[in-house]
């Protein structure tokens, strides 16, 4: 399957944040959000599988798969993607490596959610 449209937050997922996220997946698009709290983010992607179907893969966790031995789990069968980053906004290695991730497998991104919280 190919999608064409990526809506990435740039900031912190609040409660707005995560309210768009939700109604853009559920219109098809693919999202994507970057944060240094993994307890958090891993309560996003939780409610996002629980609730809405919308399988939310971490980028880098593919290569933490390989590294202790287990098999990634297939994403294909799922018709929206989700990513999640684990990084520092303050960190320009961390915003290019997002950046870098969403545009190398999409081509670019669509919209872009600027938060403020």
């Amino acid at each position: 399957m190919e999608w064409s449209k990526v809506c990435a937050i740039m900031g912190r997922v609040g409660d707005k944040e995560l309210k768009a996220l939700i109604q853009l997946a559920k219109e098809g698009w693919n999202i994507a959000f970057m944060d240094t709290d993994k307890a958090a983010a891993a309560g996003i992607k939780k409610e996002l599988n629980d609730k809405y179907g919308i399988k939310v893969r971490i980028v880098n966790e593919v290569r933490q798969n390989e590294d202790n031995g287990s098999e990634p789990e297939d994403y294909d069968e799922y018709d929206i993607e989700g990513f999640f980053y684990n990084g520092s906004w303050e960190d320009d290695e961390d915003v290019d490596i997002y950046r870098g991730f969403l545009e190398g497998k999409y081509g670019g991104i669509d919209y872009i959610i600027e938060s403020t919280t």
